[in-house]
């Protein structure tokens, strides 16, 4: 059912007949807004932090390799002390 017919007055034939009402900028217009970026040039460079970057990614890949040839030459070490030890072993058995 439409409005007019429930409270018995006529109704809007279309949004057209409703009241003009819209917000708009006051008189004079609105202040100016600031959007410029104002940073400060402080701090080290971009080519400065990537250097340091590239530095300790170095340093560390250089550490990780020192390791890999400790640890395989002391795999290595290892595995010849017990072959040795293996091999004494079974001479003194017979």
């Amino acid at each position: 059912m439409t409005e007019a017919a429930i409270r018995n007055k006529p109704g809007m034939a279309s949004v057209k007949d409703m009241p003009l009402l819209q917000d708009g900028p006051p008189p004079g217009g609105f202040a100016p807004v600031r959007y410029a970026r104002r940073i400060p040039s402080k701090g080290p460079s971009a080519v400065a932090i990537f250097l340091a970057a590239f530095g300790a990614f170095s340093w560390g890949m250089y550490q990780v390799g020192k390791g890999n040839k400790i640890r395989s030459l002391g795999l290595k070490v290892g595995v010849c002390c017990l072959m040795i030890d293996w091999s004494i072993v079974e001479l003194d058995c017979f």
